[in-house]
């Protein structure tokens, strides 16, 4: 085995345990039965509550660590026994079989084994969500979709992928083969324009075909948002209510468009908050658009992709890369997928960054609320929501550093209460 496999199949390992390591440490906080004194003294929740949130939280950490152990397994054995090469020759055994194309046209070839691959996960990873969703879910009464309704969100979500994957995976490969050693350039402008285009046309065609979304009805609560917006010169276009409940209890806002704004509430979210603490989880929502967090994030993301792709251009034709994982050919997807392997620290390491990133985000956007004279109702609100939702409330610091994009419940209570002495927004 090469060096480059080897280092691979260490970091893939080295990850897997460190991990595993900070689930068991997360898995013993969930085992607490009884309310710490700490967090009884805020009064957001009941010791009953509390020990529901718990079951939930456990049940969804014990059903975490098998799922990720299987998933290990099963990448080790891929990577290591070489069943990459081996679908890959496939793949095109199926394209000279059941289709007019031969070997030569590899844009062909790696869709079919793209396809292939799509195939196999949609169908390895179906009992997994149907016992997190019908059993876990279920039992702790968070799930409200029939197995129809579960169904046929599988099908459309898999039939979206069909029709709109193929045409942009063709359009990278095409790209790549065509336009020389600084194809990076041509791939990273295709991409940044599909991002921009899928942005645009989600929430208009695609979330509709998964949700019925129906604008707010006339009333206080209207006004209030629209007046809302225009204080902060948010160019609100339209207000929906989206039936989440269809799916789930849990709960959720969002702002979303690039060039028509719109702000989504479930409907749950309607029957669990007031009025104003809605408009505090609004006004924090707002405050990620006045302080540009999601287009910080977007241009740092476009600049990582650009370095990526430019280290790739460098590497596309490295044989020691296709070699050492079973290949005599380098075709272009190929080399993407193993240059993606061999990255993973990278990746592992933007990421984290990425998540530091975010939750100084979520307080910007708290300290923002506050700012607008919501600091009451956004406590309450994330109380609220946090017990609605069994939120874990006890949490490990290193694995929730590690994993989460968002403080706890209980630092941003104290954010907040902190804010009103400073009153500054960091």
């Amino acid at each position: 085995m090469s060096h480059i496999a080897q280092f691979t199949l260490g970091f893939l390992t080295a990850v897997y345990l460190f991990e595993t390591y900070l689930d068991i440490r997360q898995h013993r906080k969930f085992r607490i039965q009884k309310l710490p004194p700490n967090i009884a003294g805020l009064n957001i929740t009941s010791q009953d509550k509390f020990e529901k949130a718990q079951s939930y939280s456990l049940e969804k950490s014990t059903f975490s660590i098998f799922t990720d152990f299987i998933h290990f397994i099963e990448s080790f054995v891929i990577l290591y026994y070489g069943y990459i090469p081996y679908l890959w020759e496939k793949s095109a055994v199926v394209m000279e079989n059941y289709t007019n194309f031969t070997t030569d046209y590899e844009i062909v070839h790696s869709l079919i084994f793209c396809g292939i691959i799509m195939v196999y996960q949609t169908l390895k990873d179906l009992p997994f969500e149907l016992y997190s969703v019908f059993v876990i879910e279920e039992r702790h009464g968070f799930n409200k979709q029939s197995l129809g309704l579960f169904f046929f969100d599988k099908l459309k979500a898999f039939l979206l992928s069909v029709f709109i994957g193929p045409p942009i995976l063709s359009g990278v490969l095409y790209l790549i083969s065509h336009t020389g050693e600084h194809f990076y350039i041509y791939v990273f402008a295709f991409v940044t324009v599909v991002t921009i285009v899928m942005v645009t046309v989600y929430p208009i065609w695609i979330a509709p075909l998964f949700n019925k979304f129906t604008p707010l009805e006339d009333g206080e609560l209207k006004d209030k948002v629209f007046e809302l917006a225009k204080s902060i010169h948010y160019p609100l276009d339209k207000l929906f209510v989206v039936d989440g409940s269809k799916h789930s209890s849990h709960s959720n806002a969002y702002l979303i468009g690039i060039f028509k704004k719109r702000i989504v509430l479930y409907d749950t979210l309607l029957k669990q908050l007031e009025q104003s603490e809605i408009l505090g989880v609004l006004a924090h929502e707002l405050g990620h658009w006045v302080f540009s967090h999601t287009l910080k994030h977007l241009i740092i993301s476009e600049f990582y992709i650009f370095g990526f792709l430019y280290l790739f251009s460098m590497f596309i034709h490295y044989t020691p890369l296709y070699h050492a994982f079973g290949f005599h050919t380098q075709p272009a997807l190929i080399g993407l997928l193993l240059f993606s392997l061999v990255y993973e620290p990278v990746d592992h390491f933007f990421s984290f960054f990425m998540n530091i990133m975010s939750r100084r985000a979520e307080y910007q956007a708290d300290e923002y609320a506050c700012s607008k004279g919501y600091s009451p109702q956004l406590k309450l609100a994330l109380s609220k929501l946090s017990v609605e939702n069994k939120s874990a409330l006890i949490l490990d610091h290193l694995y929730s550093t590690y994993h989460h994009t968002h403080p706890t419940l209980l630092e941003r209570l104290e954010n907040i209460d902190n804010w009103k002495t400073h009153k500054k927004i960091r």
